[in-house]
């Protein structure tokens, strides 16, 4: 989501006079670089409520984002709920817990801890912060928070692309049955079992039936031609790989009679497969061509 037209409100803590004027020039430096800021000196006149302020600001609509700036005195003054501070934070946690997206409030540490960790009042103890407590690591971070607030971040999501081809192709099963059964054939053969045509039976009709899936019956995705067709044949090239080591097989086993019986139906069986599956529309017949080539190859 991009803020086109950022605007910030500043909550900090009178600490000292050095901290009130680094919160200046960085308001300053925000407005330079075109993001509207509510600062109390700015802001606050006299005779205005200031708690009322405080709270119009924080939840106010065209307020696109808090920048929380924290150091050892803004966290002591909100967990204590203390002064101006106090009340301010108050009505921040209630916005973070109840009502508002907790991205909105931005958490901005001026000053670190005597252990080295950052000074941040409870009800932002979990929230991820940008690190001002040195000249240099605010110029090191403030391109991400001038990001951060216009919604322009450095590192884009990429677009959410379509699913693979193959999550979609079921055509696999019908492989792997083919496969699981050509060893099955392979032992009934070699051990001249009596019942060995119902083991061939079984193969082939796997391999007809993984060959037939691959028969377009809807319009393709894919806008090329040709690497739809070479995709269809890489995969109709495993079947053809299973039927040429069946046809060695039976060829070698000394019973040809029978083995020739079963192959001369299933080449004409193949024929099938060059043509438009039945009940579908024909609209484009190249798309058969790699079915085409299968059948050439296997009456080879």
């Amino acid at each position: 989501m991009t803020q086109s037209d950022p605007k910030v409100f500043i909550s900090y803590s009178w600490s000292s006079a050095d901290h009130k004027e680094r919160i200046r020039a960085w308001g300053k430096r925000l407005l330079a670089d075109g993001i509207d800021i509510v600062l109390d000196c700015y802001d606050l006149q006299e005779g205005h409520d200031k708690f009322a302020f405080m709270e119009k600001m924080v939840t106010d609509k065209s307020v696109s984002h808090v920048l929380v700036f924290c150091d050892k005195h803004y966290a002591e003054k909100a967990d204590s709920r203390k002064s101006g501070v106090g009340a301010e934070s108050q009505i921040i946690s209630s916005e973070i817990y109840n009502r508002v997206e907790q991205s909105k409030f931005i958490p901005i540490i001026c000053e670190s801890s005597d252990s080295g960790g950052p000074h941040l009042p409870a009800f932002l103890k979990s929230a991820v912060y940008i690190d001002f407590t040195s000249p240099e690591l605010v110029n090191r971070n403030w391109e991400r928070l001038i990001r951060l607030l216009f919604g322009k971040p450095s590192r884009v999501k990429p677009s959410l692309g379509k699913p693979p081809a193959y999550i979609k192709d079921n055509s696999e099963q019908h492989s792997i049955s083919a496969e699981f059964k050509f060893p099955s054939l392979k032992q009934a053969i070699l051990e001249q079992k009596p019942n060995v045509s119902f083991y061939r039976s079984d193969f082939l009709d796997a391999c007809f039936e993984y060959a037939d899936s691959l028969r377009v019956r809807e319009e393709p995705k894919t806008e090329s031609l040709g690497e739809k067709i070479i995709t269809d044949f890489g995969k109709l090239r495993h079947i053809r790989n299973l039927l040429v080591d069946w046809v060695l097989l039976e060829a070698s086993s000394g019973k040809n009679g029978e083995f020739q019986d079963e192959l001369v139906p299933f080449l004409e069986r193949l024929r099938e497969l060059k043509s438009v599956p039945t009940g579908v529309e024909l609209w484009n017949p190249e798309l058969y061509a790699g079915h085409t080539v299968f059948v050439y190859e296997m009456f080879l």
